[in-house]
């Protein structure tokens, strides 16, 4: 059973990335890029789908990064 209680110590930036990563099935090896990118060192925008068939499509993870952020900001008060 699940428990939507709030946790007495809050997730870290890197669990947050790390479970997204894990909940759109992307390889813990963008984990970097995920951080560069909530880091503004690459910009969002550049991460669009080629429509190339690539093992790991830019468009899935930029949803997995605004999905991050979205819960950075309600769950660490963080904004990004």
């Amino acid at each position: 059973m699940m428990d939507d209680s709030p946790r007495l110590i809050p997730k870290t930036r890197k669990e947050l990335i790390l479970e997204n990563l894990d909940w759109f099935g992307l390889p813990v090896r963008i984990s970097e890029l995920v951080e560069n990118v909530l880091d503004g060192k690459i910009r969002e925008q550049s991460l669009v789908c080629c429509h190339s068939a690539c093992d790991v499509c830019n468009s899935t993870i930029r949803s997995c990064i605004r999905k991050v952020q979205r819960e950075l900001e309600e769950e660490l008060g963080q904004s990004i």
